[in-house]
């Protein structure tokens, strides 16, 4: 699983970083040279707040400090490409 972070860092201080928004990737292919991805794009309903990062179980569960504002699927994405190329396809996704 790939897990992608995105943080504000008011006044530029890493003591009061937050996070904002996270994207989990995970491979749906086994990890064959060309792989399907899926993917969650989740923010906290709490600032500060994102608890477990994203998977199929956390989405069943009854959760409520994490809000699921995306979700989809990348197909045929080559994995010699690297993990930049396939977040950059998630974030077009999205």
């Amino acid at each position: 699983m790939l897990v992608v972070d995105i943080d504000i860092w008011p006044g530029g201080w890493a003591d009061n970083a937050r996070t904002i928004q996270r994207i989990a990737i995970w491979n749906m292919s086994e990890l064959a040279d060309v792989s399907d991805y899926e993917y969650v794009i989740s923010r906290p309903i709490k600032p500060g707040v994102l608890g477990e990062v994203p998977s199929a179980r956390w989405l069943a569960s009854n959760r409520y400090d994490v809000q699921v504002s995306r979700t989809g699927r990348i197909e045929g994405h080559r994995r010699s490409l690297g993990a930049a190329v396939l977040v950059g396809k998630v974030l077009a996704d999205a």
